[in-house]
């Protein structure tokens, strides 16, 4: 007989873990990165916990705070910390055939064996879950938490354990089944801490006097079923051991991409949220063909935000002919409905300042050769152009080659590391990190 076990891989504090990684100073100091244009705390150390910050703390309430106590603060570096996600489940693929990566930073492991061997075998996968942890840690520089059980929501609930040994100063890195501490655990456990269960049902669970993970476990599954639904059902089946939620080894096409950014500061000038849009449009088809995807509708929007003065929020689709991922086609298009929507000024003559723009393309197929529409004139898509395109900004660096109507490629390489000299819808990033790993003039220089 077949047994299978699930090993939850839990990235420490991710986002801070990147910035420490290449800045070994900042080792045992507090740290937190921000949220886009610096808005809120999206990520801290423990230390930054232990001073009473919480996640999603507005940056400019503890702007102060964060100083005197010398505390390094960071704007959100999305490449560093996609790219540095993507080693470590290159290095998780050593262990396994079955990965998911569940988020940026976690992921699930699968393993199989025989069921003597396994039952005989607990120490070995011990092992196996330190030798995770470190392996990861000497191959990237970032430390994760480790847990084996027999399902998902098990191996969850063991990744709360290991912070437990990570605070007795041990390996967090733990075999949580037939752990001699697991049932202890479980019963320590408020119930809103199982995966899938959060605030509302934790309310409702608690009126039936059903307050941890393991009085959850001890339910009937059909009789939850029956009072919540077959969510709950596959949560208490398991808590009891009974793999319910498979591993999602191939990621299924997307239907829908979105892009948008808040800008560093509000615009009226139509010129630069136009440059916004189109930019938006740009790493949007790069992503379709990065993905082998086509697209058949195209949205623009654009926004004040509901808590301007004046508000206004626009938005405005048009269905395409066919399904194509040509940037030049598309952008056409994308200009042609932002100046549709756009208005500077109400009708009382007050201006209307924009706080945000972004693009949604919907419909998305993989890109099989489509029938064309025989009564309807066919935009001439540009194939070996766009091939040209995105292996020049592949192998020189973003933004190498762009649109006209994106700005000047100067400008938008200034964006994305926050500087000054920036095309002026760009985000605020203050405190910006170099994206060490995937921009070949930003690498870490070392002098000997």
């Amino acid at each position: 007989m077949r047994k299978r076990l699930i090993a939850l891989v839990d990235c420490s504090a991710f986002y801070c873990s990147c910035e420490r990684v290449f800045r070994p100073e900042l080792k045992n100091r507090p740290v937190c990165v921000l949220s886009n244009n610096d808005g809120c705390v999206i990520a801290l150390t423990p230390e930054v916990k232990a001073l009473g910050i919480t996640m999603g703390t507005p940056y400019f309430q503890v702007k102060d705070q964060l100083k005197k106590l010398g505390v390094a603060t960071f704007s959100s570096n999305y490449c560093l910390y996609a790219d540095m996600s993507r080693r470590v489940v290159e290095l998780l693929e050593r262990f396994s055939d079955e990965v998911e990566q569940y988020s940026i930073d976690e992921a699930f492991i699968a393993f199989s064996g025989d069921t003597e061997q396994l039952d005989a075998s607990r120490e070995k996968l011990q092992r196996i879950a330190e030798e995770i942890h470190f392996t990861v840690l000497k191959g990237t520089g970032i430390p994760v938490r480790v847990s084996i059980a027999e399902t998902k929501t098990l191996a969850k609930i063991g990744s709360e354990y290991t912070k437990k040994l990570l605070k007795e100063g041990k390996v967090p890195a733990v075999c949580f089944w037939e752990h001699p501490e697991k049932e202890s655990f479980m019963k320590n456990l408020p119930v809103e801490d199982v995966w899938g269960i959060g605030r509302q049902w934790s309310r409702k669970l608690r009126g039936s006097l059903i307050n941890t993970a393991w009085d959850l476990s001890n339910c009937d599954p059909q009789r939850m079923r029956t009072f919540y639904n077959v969510v709950m059902e596959r949560t208490v089946r398991e808590l009891k051991g009974t793999s319910c939620i498979p591993l999602e080894l191939e990621v299924e096409p997307r239907k829908s991409l979105i892009r948008s950014r808040m800008f560093a500061k509000k615009l009226n000038d139509p010129r630069l949220i136009q440059q916004a849009v189109s930019s938006h449009l740009f790493r949007a088809t790069q992503k379709l063909r990065r993905e082998k995807l086509v697209a058949r509708e195209l949205t623009v929007f654009i926004t004040t935000g509901r808590h301007a003065e004046v508000t206004k929020h626009s938005r405005i689709s048009q269905r395409l002919t066919r399904h194509t991922n040509d940037t030049f086609i598309l952008n056409d298009i994308a200009i042609q409905l932002f100046e549709k929507i756009y208005q500077s000024h109400t009708s009382y003559g007050e201006p209307i300042l924009y706080s945000k723009a972004g693009i949604i393309l919907n419909d998305l197929l993989p890109n099989n050769p489509v029938q064309d529409v025989l009564f309807e004139p066919q935009e001439k898509e540009n194939p070996e152009i766009m091939k040209i395109l995105d292996s020049l900004n592949t192998r020189f660096g973003k933004n190498t080659i762009v649109l006209a109507s994106m700005g000047t490629p100067k400008k938008l390489r200034n964006v994305d590391m926050g500087e000054k000299n920036a095309v002026e819808w760009g985000m605020q990033r203050q405190f910006m990190s170099p994206r060490y790993t995937t921009v070949l003039t930003e690498i870490l220089r070392v002098r000997i």
